[in-house]
Parts: structure tokens; C-alpha cells; sequence
């Protein structure tokens, strides 16, 4: 219910960007959203770590705080920590998880760019791709420095909603956290 309130407040928010209501609007449907991840805490520094209990515990509050949230895809990176991130919301929603290479980001992110309107897709990722995504998709992640490649090792709490408008070259932007029960 909460989560329904925030898409409708990214809509409109990037409703405001749209020709007045004069001019046809550029695209009836309108928007895709994208919803951004960070893989929950995991058990160790091993570039291939699984999820830590914490982390699991994480993952299941995601899929509890995202499984009505019309989601249409999830796509996670090459690394098990991601695919368990999403793994409790794919079962949820009877969906698979699509497996992207988590180098490959600019190519993430125009695929991202080219996501039917109407969308709801969840990616799962890591410290230094949140932010790459994000300046690809063109938002500034808030509270990191342009020069600063990741976020802070200890955020895993971090949901960024991003509402990719008609011409897909830009976007608007919500935050919340997962950390909370």
C-alpha cells in the first residue's frame, strides 16, 4: 500500500515534466520504474559471498516490503550474493530472476532504458553499481559524491525508485530503506 503511494508520487512528480495538458501527452501509458538494490549483508570479503542470516533476513523483508509492487521483472548480477537477495520476492512472485553480468552496467542500464511502459523491474547490485546505474539512468545519487564510485560498505538498507520518464533519458527518484521490520 505504502510502496503503490510512492509510485504514484514519482508519476507525478514526473507528470509535472510533461507538456501541459493542452499538447497530447508524448506517451499515454508513460512511465517504467525501475527499483534499485543493494545485495543484503553478506558472510564474508569472498568476491562470490552468500548471504549472511542477517542478510537473508533482509531478503525476506524485501520480498514482504516489495511483493505488491506489480513487479514485472528481477534482475540480479552474476554474484549468488544478489540472486539471494531477490530469491524470498521470485519465489513470492511466482517469477524467475534474469542473471546480468555485474561489470556490464551501461549495458544494464540501456536495457533498463528500454523496459515496456507500465513496468516494475527490481535489480539487484552492489555498492559501486547503485551509483553507476543511477548516473546512467540519469539521477545523482544523493549523499555520494559525483567522484565516489560506491555506496558506504555498510548500506544495504538503501531502496532507490526510479521512474524512467516518456523519453527514458531521464528520471526522477525516491529512497527508502529496507532496514526496518
Amino acid at each position: 500500500m505504502v510502496f503503490r503511494a510512492l509510485l504514484a508520487l514519482a508519476i507525478s512528480s514526473c507528470a509535472a515534466s510533461l507538456p501541459p495538458a493542452t499538447s497530447p501527452p508524448a506517451c499515454p501509458a508513460g512511465h517504467a520504474f525501475v527499483i534499485l538494490v543493494r545485495h543484503a549483508e553478506k558472510v564474508s570479503n569472498d568476491p562470490d559471498a552468500e548471504l549472511s542470516p542477517e542478510g537473508a533476513l533482509r531478503a525476506r523483508r524485501l520480498a514482504v516490503m516489495l511483493g505488491n509492487a506489480g513487479v514485472t521483472q528481477l534482475v540480479a548480477t552474476d554474484v549468488k550474493r544478489t540472486q539471494q537477495t531477490l530469491a524470498p520476492l521470485a519465489e513470492r512472485l511466482g517469477r524467475t530472476t534474469e542473471i546480468r553480468p555485474a561489470r556490464e552496467v551501461e549495458a544494464l542500464a540501456r536495457e533498463l532504458r528500454a523496459s515496456p511502459d507500465g513496468s516494475v523491474v527490481v535489480v539487484a547490485h552492489h555498492s559501486n553499481g547503485i551509483p553507476r546505474l543511477m548516473r546512467a539512468l540519469g539521477v545523482e545519487p544523493p549523499g555520494i559524491a559525483a567522484t565516489d564510485d560506491a555506496l558506504p560498505e555498510n548500506d544495504y538498507g538503501r531502496v532507490v525508485v526510479l521512474s524512467l520518464g516518456c523519453d527514458r533519458a531521464r528520471a526522477s527518484f525516491v529512497q527508502l530503506d529496507s532496514s526496518a521490520p
